[in-house]
């Protein structure tokens, strides 16, 4: 039962990163569209942002902030069920 769990643990764990280099890179897209910039040049330079540009990015990210968000409620359960052993 134990090796189920570790296999479960680590299946997450590979699950959140896959999550997170996703979210990564769409912020990355995100940020060089609203610079205008090719996006293969891979330096986002200091952004000052206005009301309505950071509108547009929570809309555009608004997917990926709801995965996030849930991916943080599944590692406070796991690490809440962890202490409970």
């Amino acid at each position: 039962m134990i090796r189920k769990c570790e296999a479960r643990n680590k299946q997450d764990r590979n699950l959140k990163t896959d999550k997170l280099n996703v979210l990564k890179h769409k912020i990355h897209v995100v940020a060089t569209k609203l610079l205008g910039k090719n996006s293969n040049s891979g330096n986002v330079k200091e952004l000052k942002l206005h009301n309505n540009d950071l509108a547009l990015i929570e809309d555009e990210l608004k997917p990926e902030i709801d995965v996030l968000n849930s991916v943080v409620k599944l590692v406070n359960t796991t690490n809440q069920s962890r202490t409970d052993l």
